[in-house]
């Protein structure tokens, strides 16, 4: 797994989240995708939350977690009319 560093993660999450539709998906299931650690992608989805309001926004629907817990989904703007 990689750590990567700051903008070219945020980057990837922006692109990941925009190809998955109305799907969306967990922070966990973008580590999962992108092979990166967990503790990459939150502080990149919270920068880009912050600095870019309108690309990432957090859903009310939730989805288990590898480890079983229930995790928020995350949808790119473009997709966030569609119900995931």
């Amino acid at each position: 797994m990689s750590n990567d560093n700051g903008g070219q993660l945020d980057i990837k999450i922006a692109r990941f989240l925009h190809n998955r539709t109305e799907l969306g998906a967990t922070r966990d299931e973008i580590a999962e995708a992108l092979g990166t650690l967990i503790q990459s992608v939150c502080p990149s989805i919270a920068r880009l939350r912050k600095r870019f309001p309108a690309i990432v926004i957090e859903t009310k629907a939730m989805r288990p977690t590898r480890s079983g817990r229930n995790a928020r989904v995350l949808v790119h703007t473009r997709h966030a009319n569609t119900p995931p």
